[in-house]
């Protein structure tokens, strides 16, 4: 593949997008329902992440998810917080005792069966083009008994949404990363139902746990228990 080739692949083109938003991306993100969003889905995870577990964190980005650990009492000894972007990561404040690593959904830097626990919040997996893929690497790197936890709708996707119902222009709904000569990053916003399919191949078992604790936040966590 030819390097220009190579610069138009849909993981470069988000993580030259991401590495050029990563200083603006907390200041557009971060609003008053923020606080209220986080400690609902810190709530959440408190019940379904089991303790002692190597917890690994895909599309952690400026290491929101490790804080929402931390606000809900999970030990982050064994947090491992992977984003496509140098950039979001660099942004990202220290994690005692963790890791973050740089590294694709569709190509983990993990060994088979290392994690045993999985997550992805804030829809982060709606930037992944090939789900297929990054499922199969889900799979690959948790063992029989991993649990994969998804955050699949939160207020920014269902803008997103409305915005594609409602032929928009503003992709990202109401907040958008402006970034000087760039196209915003591309996104798909798959519903549900695609989901469960995917969980399916996945796993043995499979809850959904929802929560609208205040307006305009919705939260839909998908855990799902890996089947050897």
């Amino acid at each position: 593949m030819s390097t220009e080739s190579a610069e138009r692949t849909p993981g470069a083109v988000q993580r030259l997008y991401w590495d050029a938003a990563a200083p603006q991306y907390a200041t557009t993100y971060v609003d008053r329902w923020s606080a209220c969003e986080d400690r609902q889905i810190a709530d959440e995870l408190r019940s379904l992440v089991p303790p002692g577990k190597t917890i690994v964190d895909i599309g952690c980005g400026q290491g929101l998810g490790a804080r929402i650990l931390a606000l809900a009492g999970v030990p982050l000894q064994h947090y491992v917080g992977i984003d496509l972007s140098l950039g979001m990561l660099q942004m990202a404040p220290p994690i005692a005792d963790g890791s973050l690593l740089q590294g694709d959904a569709v190509d983990l830097p993990l060994a088979s069966g290392s994690a045993g626990v999985i997550i992805s919040l804030f829809s982060a997996l709606s930037y992944v083009e090939d789900l297929d893929a990054a499922f199969e690497e889900i799979a690959r790197v948790l063992p029989s008994d991993g649990v994969f936890l998804t955050m699949h709708l939160s207020r920014w996707s269902l803008r997103r949404l409305a915005a594609r119902r409602f032929a928009s222009r503003e992709e990202f709904g109401s907040r958008f990363l402006d970034v000087d000569g760039l196209d915003p990053a591309p996104v798909t916003v798959f519903g549900v139902r695609p989901l469960r399919g995917k969980l399916a191949q996945l796993a043995s078992q499979s809850t959904e746990h929802s929560a609208n604790p205040c307006s305009l936040v919705l939260v839909l966590v998908v855990a799902a228990r890996h089947g050897g």
